[in-house]
């Protein structure tokens, strides 16, 4: 479990982005419009799957081939966006994700995404 209130407004990316890497996958995160992140994080093993929930405040994202190449799941993620406009971007395809809506990535691609979440609400 991660709860941004649980760290300085400094080091909350920072350790977000070291939580997520080892709960999920390595990526760099860049905030927008903020000098202070929130999150929320929580994870649940359930046999050969992994459930997770996630809220955050706004932020780019990118999974980078150097990311990839220092560690690499090899999952197929499955999301489903709660609040605000996600914008996700893999292997040429870009797609716009509304609430409610379901994406499928896979680790061992690059990707970037942007979320839009103005109202930040814990998981």
């Amino acid at each position: 479990m991660f709860d941004s209130d649980d760290f300085a407004a400094r080091d909350a990316l920072s350790v977000w982005e070291e939580i997520t890497a080892d709960a999920l996958m390595p990526t760099a995160f860049k905030l927008i419009g903020t000098d202070v992140f929130r999150g929320r994080l929580s994870t649940v093993p359930l046999g050969p799957v992994q459930v997770s929930a996630m809220a955050y405040s706004s932020f780019l994202s990118r999974r980078t081939p150097k990311l990839i190449g220092a560690s690499d799941p090899e999952i197929v993620a499955v999301g489903v966006t709660h609040s605000g406009p996600h914008v996700f971007e893999q292997s040429r395809n870009r797609t716009a994700l509304r609430p409610g809506e379901l994406l499928v990535f896979e680790s061992s691609h690059p990707f970037d995404t942007y979320a839009d979440v103005r109202a930040w609400g814990g998981c």
